[in-house]
C-alpha cells in the first residue's frame, strides 16, 4: 500500500512538472498579445509595427549570441552534473566574442541614436535571460519562470498605461527593454551564487573550439526560428508599419491557437 502511494505521489509530481513546463511556454503568447493589443488600442497599429521592427532584430541578435547554448549545456549538465558551474561559465565567457553581432544587425537595419542604444539594451536583456534558460530546464524551475513572466509583464503593462498619453516609439522600446533586462536580473538572482558558483577556478582556458562544437545546435535552432519567422522579417522589410503590426498579431494568434489546442 505504501509503495502504491509512493508511486501515485511520484506520478503527480511528474505531472505538475510537465504542466508547469507547458504553461511556462504557453504563457509567452497571450502575454505578448496583451502588450501588442494594449499599445495598438492606446496609440495606433503604426507604432506597434515600428516596435516590432526593433523587437524582431533584438531577438535575432540574441538568438545568434545564444549559439546553441541551451541544447549544448543541457547535454553537458546531464553528462557531468558536478561540472554544471564550469560548463555554464565557459559557455557565457566564450560567447562574449559574439556580442558585436547584435550591434551590427541593428546598424545594418538603419537604427541610430537612442533607438539603437535601447535596442541593444533590449537585446542584452534577452541574452541574459537566455543564458539561464538551460538552468531553468535542468532544475525544472518552471514555476519561478512563470512568476517572473507574469510580474515583468504586469510592470510593463503598468508603465504603458502610465505613459499612454505620450507613448511613442522610444518610450515603448524603453519599457520593453527594461522588462527584458528585469527578467534577466530576476534569473541572475535566482541562480548565480546559489546553484551556479562564481567563475573563480571553475572556468578552464577559453577555447574557441566551443563555438565549432555548438554550431550544429545553433544551425538547428536558427533554421527553426527562420522557418517560423522568415515571413515576418520579409513583411517588416517590404510593408508599412501598420501592416507589420497586424501581421505580427495574426501570426502570434495562430501560434497561440495551435499551442492552446496542444495544451
Amino acid at each position: 500500500m505504501a509503495g502504491r502511494s509512493l508511486r501515485v505521489r511520484k506520478y503527480l509530481q511528474r505531472g505538475r512538472i510537465v504542466l508547469a513546463n507547458s504553461l511556462n511556454s504557453f504563457l509567452l503568447f497571450p502575454l505578448g498579445i496583451l502588450i501588442s493589443t494594449l499599445i495598438i488600442r492606446l496609440t495606433s497599429p503604426d507604432l506597434w509595427g515600428a516596435v516590432v521592427g526593433v523587437m524582431i532584430l533584438a531577438q535575432l541578435g540574441a538568438h545568434v549570441v545564444a549559439w546553441g547554448n541551451q541544447e549544448y549545456l543541457l547535454r553537458e549538465f546531464s553528462r557531468t552534473p558536478a561540472g554544471i558551474s564550469k560548463a555554464w561559465w565557459q559557455s557565457q565567457l566564450i560567447r562574449l566574442v559574439l556580442l558585436p553581432i547584435p550591434l551590427a544587425i541593428l546598424l545594418i537595419a538603419g537604427y541610430r541614436g537612442p533607438i539603437l542604444l535601447w535596442g541593444l539594451v533590449w537585446t542584452a536583456g534577452l541574452i541574459l535571460r537566455q543564458a539561464y534558460q538551460p538552468l531553468v530546464v535542468y532544475f525544472r524551475d518552471f514555476t519561478y519562470s512563470i512568476v517572473v513572466e507574469l510580474m515583468t509583464t504586469a510592470l510593463a503593462v503598468g508603465a504603458i498605461l502610465l505613459t499612454s498619453q505620450e507613448l511613442s516609439l522610444l518610450p515603448a522600446v524603453q519599457i520593453l527593454a527594461f522588462q527584458s533586462v528585469l527578467r534577466g536580473l530576476f534569473f541572475t538572482f535566482r541562480f548565480l551564487g546559489r546553484r551556479i558558483a562564481g567563475p573563480g577556478q571553475t572556468v578552464s582556458p577559453l577555447r574557441l573550439r566551443y563555438l565549432w562544437i555548438t554550431t550544429p545546435f545553433f544551425l538547428l535552432a536558427l533554421s527553426g526560428m527562420l522557418n517560423s519567422r522568415i515571413d515576418l522579417y520579409l513583411v517588416n522589410i517590404f510593408r508599412p508599419n501598420e501592416e507589420v503590426a497586424l501581421y505580427q498579431i495574426l501570426v502570434t494568434v495562430i501560434i497561440f491557437t495551435q499551442s492552446a489546442a496542444a495544451f
